[in-house]
């Protein structure tokens, strides 16, 4: 297997596994207030509308993140998708996608695609 395969390969696994993380972004925006709402139910006493308040603030807050990380997620699978077909010409984009997948889009593909940008050889200026 040639480098360039290997490279092809490692931002496959990275596409792959963000696509799993996207969908579990999604999933979260979809239960995460039910879960909170069935754990307020349960509580032996109400809670004072105070602190309503603030798990509805934060629950707003949570659903927030996710969209943000499942957004971001779907724009990175895009593009290392797409990359993919030459990935020398896109050594730079690997690198500085990679290490915002790192923070916002799921550590593990971030990663993944990091490496793999790293991998790539620099092309010499003539």
């Amino acid at each position: 297997m040639s480098k360039e395969d290997t490279i092809r390969t490692l931002v496959l696994v990275g596409v792959i596994l963000q696509i799993l993380f996207v969908v579990n972004a999604f999933i979260g925006v979809l239960f995460l207030p039910a879960i909170l709402a069935v754990s307020i139910a349960l509580l032996p006493t109400p809670p004072a509308s105070e602190a309503l308040a603030f798990v509805t603030m934060f629950t707003h807050f949570l659903i927030g993140l996710y969209m943000v990380h499942g957004i971001l997620g779907i724009i990175f699978t895009f593009l290392w998708f797409h990359w993919r077909r030459d990935p020398s010409a896109h050594r730079t984009g690997f690198i500085v996608t990679g290490a915002l997948g790192l923070v916002f889009g799921g550590l593990v593909p971030g990663l993944i695609v990091l490496i793999a940008g790293r991998m790539i050889p620099r092309e010499e200026k003539a």
